[in-house]
């Protein structure tokens, strides 16, 4: 088992990168509301106990839970609809709970608190929590270690903090009257907040809930709106998007959290951010104009585009039509979007590296191709080889184990296939990976139902 992860760790560590890929696992498509007919709002991951995973869609109607890899839409929970014609949700988990605030009154409205451990037979709605002035929220963020919520006030002008300890019995910690604060993060302790038209971002101090203190305030002037202020996991920069024309995506390093500077910036593919996601090295961004993006990192001072996936080409201008939500990569390396008009967009990201090289040497064997890819029992694996030589041929789950040997013998210089079944094992993402003669080859499928 350690010598198979040792192997794969191996492969998926090339330091030179040549491309990687978004594939199209599927579309779903919700109603729209009037009169704009805006049907999509946010998109947050969900892991099931048994990790099945899911996405949690905010749309017109409320929530969706769509199960993935087959997108089945598994339930729907009713959310307000009165007030705002952009029809704003958003959603958080902790644990098997769902927590989606909105800026909308009317069925269900305040805080929803929702219950997942039934999925994928029941979901329910177990508690609202609408206290005076909290009716309506554009953004929340959630603190597992703590069990509290941080919600945007009414008029983007406060943050409250709130314990949801006990479901059923929410209660507000302390308020904060921040002016413009529009989008929230929490991590280690710290609360970051995008300030939008005050063109300002804040970090303060949580660790003590009761009593927040400020550690800073940095002002962007010019930038229009500061959209989101996210902090990379292990705390070291803190990125900011602006949804304002051809204002570029900020990275700051904020090792010391009380004076943030600017290292780097990100232009994008077209001139209109919406929101930001970090994970690892990579940024996952929902862009305006050029859909779902995926952006390198690994140098705070040199962000580059890796991959993009246009999930509205009709739209390529500077204005609020495409993608307005993204997850980062699930487990199973499955990225979701939602788009203005209710599409949900749902693709397979493969970080691996290709290694560059100029030529491909004649002694090398090659990985041809698996067909189909998304597969649903059955793949058929082509490739080749320049000589004869032995031949393994195997395909692993994402935590290394072998689930299917191919082939393990000497095989003559040609094209050769392979079949791949799969009919018992569960849905996911599989690494293939060819070892002929001591060079290897490796390719990503992915296993729907």
């Amino acid at each position: 088992m350690l010598r198979v992860l040792a192997v794969l760790l191996a492969l998926l560590v090339i330091p030179v990168v040549h491309a990687q890929t978004l594939d199209l696992v599927g579309t779903v498509s919700f109603e729209g509301g009037p009169p704009a007919d805006v049907g999509g709002a946010d998109v947050w991951d969900y892991i099931a106990p048994d990790s099945t995973e899911y996405v949690l869609v905010g749309v017109y109607e409320g929530m969706a839970v769509v199960r993935l890899p087959d997108l089945t839409a598994v339930a729907m929970v009713p959310g307000p609809q009165d007030g705002d014609l952009f029809y704003h949700r958003d959603i958080k988990t902790v644990g098997t709970t769902a927590y989606v605030v909105s800026g909308c009154t009317g069925t269900n409205e305040g805080l929803q608190i929702i219950d997942l451990s039934g999925l994928p037979r029941a979901v329910e709605l177990v508690n609202t929590y609408a206290p005076s002035g909290l009716v309506t929220s554009h953004n929340l963020a959630a603190d597992p270690a703590t069990g509290l919520l941080y919600l945007i006030g009414p008029g983007i002008n406060d943050v409250r903090i709130v314990d949801v300890s006990d479901p059923l019995a929410p209660f507000e910690v302390a308020f904060l009257d921040i002016a413009g604060a529009h989008d929230l993060a929490i991590q280690d302790g710290r609360l970051y907040v995008a300030e939008s038209v005050s063109e300002s971002f804040s970090i303060w101090d949580v660790t003590d809930a009761d009593q927040p203190s400020l550690l800073s305030r940095f002002s962007v002037p010019g930038s229009g709106y500061v959209h989101n202020a996210v902090p990379f996991e292990d705390g070291s920069h803190v990125v900011t998007s602006f949804e304002a024309v051809d204002q570029p995506v900020r990275l700051w390093d904020i090792s010391d959290p009380t004076d943030p500077m600017l290292v780097g910036s990100y232009v994008g593919p077209g001139p209109l951010t919406h929101n930001v996601r970090v994970q690892g090295d990579h940024l996952f961004i929902a862009h305006w104009t050029a859909g779902m993006v995926v952006v390198d990192v690994s140098d705070p001072s040199a962000p580059a585009t890796l991959i993009a996936y246009d999930t509205f080409p009709a739209n390529d201008a500077a204005e609020f039509q495409g993608s307005r939500g993204i997850t980062t990569a699930s487990p199973n390396s499955y990225v979701a979007g939602i788009d203005l008009d209710g599409t949900l967009t749902v693709l397979l990201f493969d970080p691996i590296p290709v290694v560059n090289e100029p030529e491909v040497s004649p002694r090398r064997p090659m990985l041809d191709g698996v067909y189909p890819n998304p597969f649903t029992e059955e793949a058929t694996i082509r490739y080749s080889l320049s000589k004869s030589v032995g031949v393994r041929l195997a395909v692993y789950d994402l935590l290394g184990r072998e689930v299917a040997l191919l082939s393990d013998r000497d095989q003559s210089a040609g094209l050769h296939t392979a079949v791949f079944d799969a009919s018992e094992l569960p849905v996911g993402v599989y690494v293939i990976i060819l070892d002929a003669g001591g060079q290897k080859e490796t390719q990503r499928v992915s296993l729907m139902r």
